[in-house]
C-alpha cells in the first residue's frame, strides 16, 4: 500500500507585516505554522493519519539550522558570519530533494515550505524569523 500525498496545498507565507518597523506578520508563528503542518498531514488507504516526512527528518533538517544559528549567534560579526553560513541554508533545499528522491518525504508541500521560507531569507533579521518559524512548525509537528 503506498502512502504517497499527491495535493499540493500552497500555504502563504510572509515573514514582515512591514519589515522597516520589523513588525513580523502576527499570525506566522501560530496559525500558518499549524497550516504549514495540516499541509503535509494526509489519510492513507486506511484513514490512518500520515505525514509527508516523519519527526526524524523533519528535526534533521531543523537541526541543520540550528547549526547555522549556532555559528552565527557565536561570531563576533553576525553580519559576515551570516553571509559565510547563507550558501549552507539553501543547501537545506538540495537535501530535502534528495530526501524526496530517496522517498524520505513523499509529497511536495514540505519542500514547498522550505523553499519558499528560504527564499525570503536576504539578510540576518530574515534569518531569525525563518528560525523562529522553523521552530513553531516543529512545535506543532509533535501536536
Amino acid at each position: 500500500m503506498e502512502n504517497i500525498k499527491e495535493e499540493i496545498i500552497v500555504v502563504e507565507i510572509v515573514f514582515w507585516k512591514d519589515k522597516g518597523k520589523q513588525q513580523i506578520t502576527i499570525d506566522l508563528f501560530s496559525v500558518k505554522a499549524e497550516e504549514i503542518i495540516k499541509s503535509i498531514s494526509f489519510k492513507d488507504n486506511r484513514g490512518n493519519e500520515k505525514r509527508e516526512l516523519d519527526k526524524n527528518q523533519i528535526r534533521r533538517f531543523y537541526n541543520d539550522v540550528v547549526v547555522i544559528s549556532s555559528k552565527i549567534n557565536n561570531a563576533k560579526d553576525k553580519e559576515l558570519e551570516f553571509e559565510k553560513q547563507l550558501p549552507y541554508l539553501n543547501m537545506i533545499n538540495a537535501k530535502v530533494a534528495y530526501s524526496k528522491a530517496r522517498k524520505l518525504i513523499t509529497g511536495d508541500n514540505f519542500s514547498d515550505y522550505i523553499k519558499k521560507s528560504i527564499q525570503q531569507v536576504n539578510d540576518l533579521d530574515d534569518f531569525k524569523v525563518f528560525c523562529s518559524l522553523f521552530e513553531s512548525v516543529i512545535a506543532y509537528f509533535g501536536k
